[in-house]
């Protein structure tokens, strides 16, 4: 295997220079190192003549154009330099954060979802937001910390100034910034009853390195102050590495390690927002929204009260659906509407769709705290996957932690249910439920098949996968009722990559240069293997089997 060099931070920064500044010193200080070389490898580009990124989202169109085109110059830029990984310390510029990760083919830390995140595993409920007028009047805390089951909170137009005359009046131009205005604003989020507060603005991150404010104030530069937070070998370190394993193959911590039964439960309104940010969502009328969904399910034998019933299949009946009002479903999601059954009914244009963003959002995305593996071709899946999770037990038994997960053609495992399977890849409520097992059970690894019909009919959506493992492409599965021709096989399991943190794919496979292509549109990292080409990542050759073993020389 050739030696993998290690990755480049490249940090987008001017957003102030002393933002910029108070960024890379965090990194400074939660680094684990003895000696200069075991520090990261950081290159800063500080362009102080990015337009003013508020006053670009609150003016003309033209101005905030201007203000993306100088941000994505700065990623292109990093990004040519050779950088691997971009940190923005800029919260307002994470307005265009998404629209930067389009043209981009590193990936960007996103700042505003990592912070969310924390706050989540720190069980926190009510959030203040501190920031710019362009980071409150986007929405961008509001709509994530809402989407994770938080609750935002903003300050008053009175005390909103106040905040802007910190950042601009003051840290911008290199004052320390008043205690006075600063107390006004905390004395009102504890009134309000807001158990922390964001940071959202980086020059509050420099504010608070001076005042030394407490753990109740979180910024992503170093979160609620030192103590207490791992250094960054442990943390941004492992995202930054490309060389190393890819960033969900790191395990999880404590705090997600939970089991099912203790799975947060969001009320209706969350689950009707998230379809119509998808733009599933056709009408709605009926039920509470504020009613939490107890279980979201498809099977009308395993309805409880509070249960959102999923309407889908073929030969769906309507006497699935009286069943399941009949044990307590209190709504149900379909393509078209049963009048048969008096129920509250979320009209839906793509039911397996929906259904796959549904299971992901009720188990609280569980494949993000795993490293997942899937593994896609027309030969050697299921061997494939028995190999890795060989490595995998072996690596995990030396270390004394639990085995790792499988789910294949041939036998699931998740760390709480082992049973023959019956399908290469499950339907999602059933997968994501595996992935929540897997966490709660705290399996780090889970390796799995991915068939080309789980890709076609999106029932891996929203799967992270900390690689992705494209075998071979053959003629199989073209027919009537799986693929009408091989386009439609090859396009769907090319799917996999928009999905994956890292890319395998062997050069030896029919087609390999549009695999490598698509690969390459959208994994941060590729892995080659071959037994032919000595340009690969990993080359291989005089491969035979001795013993019941395989060996290579």
């Amino acid at each position: 295997m050739k030696a993998q060099q290690e990755g480049i931070l490249g940090v987008l920064g001017g957003m102030g220079p002393q933002a910029t500044n108070t960024f890379y010193q965090r990194i400074i200080d939660r680094t684990q190192a003895e000696t200069d070389q075991e520090h990261l490898r950081v290159l800063i580009w500080s362009d102080a003549k990015i337009p003013d990124r508020t006053a670009g989202i609150l003016g003309t169109p033209d101005q905030a154009e201007a203000v993306y085109a100088a941000l994505l110059a700065g990623a292109k830029l990093l990004e040519g330099a050779g950088c691997t990984v971009l940190a923005i310390p800029c919260n307002t510029s994470h307005y265009f954060a998404d629209r930067l990760q389009a043209q981009l083919h590193i990936p960007i830390i996103h700042m505003i979802r990592e912070t969310v995140a924390a706050i989540q595993a720190m069980g926190k409920k009510t959030v203040g937001i501190l920031a710019t007028d362009g980071t409150v009047q986007t929405g961008i805390y509001q709509k994530e910390l809402t989407a994770a089951g938080l609750t935002p909170v903003t300050l008053p137009e009175r005390l909103q100034k106040t905040v802007m005359s910190i950042i601009y009046d003051e840290i911008k131009k290199g004052e320390t910034g008043s205690r006075e205005k600063f107390g006004e604003v905390d004395a009102w989020l504890r009134q309000a009853g807001c158990d922390c507060a964001i940071l959202g603005c980086t020059e509050l991150s420099v504010y608070r390195a001076l005042h030394s404010l407490p753990p109740y104030y979180i910024g992503r530069h170093g979160g609620p102050g030192r103590a207490g937070h791992p250094p960054l070998r442990q943390t941004t370190a492992k995202r930054i590495n490309r060389g190393g394993a890819p960033p969900h193959l790191s395990g999880s911590s404590p705090v997600e390690r939970k089991m099912i039964m203790s799975l947060t439960l969001y009320p209706l309104g969350d689950y009707l927002q998230l379809l119509q940010r998808k733009n599933l969502q056709l009408d709605f009328s009926g039920a509470p929204l504020t009613r939490e969904v107890a279980l979201v399910s498809c099977d009308s034998r395993q309805v409880v009260p509070g249960t959102l019933f999923i309407c889908k299949g073929a030969h769906f009946k309507v006497e699935f659906l009286q069943s399941a009002k009949e044990q307590g479903a209190f709504v149900y999601l379909a393509e078209k509407k049963y009048d048969q059954v008096d129920l509250p009914c979320i009209l839906v244009s793509d039911v397996r769709l929906a259904m796959a963003y549904l299971a992901d959002f009720y188990y609280n995305h569980p494949s993000s705290k795993l490293g997942v593996v899937g593994i896609t071709g027309t030969k050697g899946k299921s061997s494939t996957a028995y190999y890795l999770k060989y490595i995998f037990d072996e690596y995990l038994a030396a270390k004394g932690q639990p085995a790792s997960g499988v789910i294949s053609s041939i036998e699931t495992y998740d760390g709480v249910e082992k049973f023959e399977s019956h399908l290469t890849t499950p339907e999602p409520l059933d997968l994501e439920r595996h992935f929540a097992n897997a966490v709660g059970a705290g399996i780090r690894y889970l390796t799995m098949e991915v068939s080309s019909q789980a890709l076609k009919y999106d029932r891996v959506k929203n799967v992270e996968f900390a690689a992705a493992v494209f075998l071979n492409i053959g003629m199989d599965h073209i027919s009537p009722i799986e693929h009408p021709n091989f386009e439609d096989y090859f396009a769907s399991k090319l799917r996999i990559f928009a999905q994956a943190a890292a890319a395998c794919v062997n050069l030896d496979c029919d087609h390999a240069d549009r695999v490598l292509e698509a690969a390459r549109k959208n994994c941060p990292r590729i892995i080659t293997f071959s037994q032919k080409d000595p340009s690969a990542t990993i080359f291989g050759s005089q491969v035979r089997k001795a013993g019941g073993t395989s060996s290579s020389g």
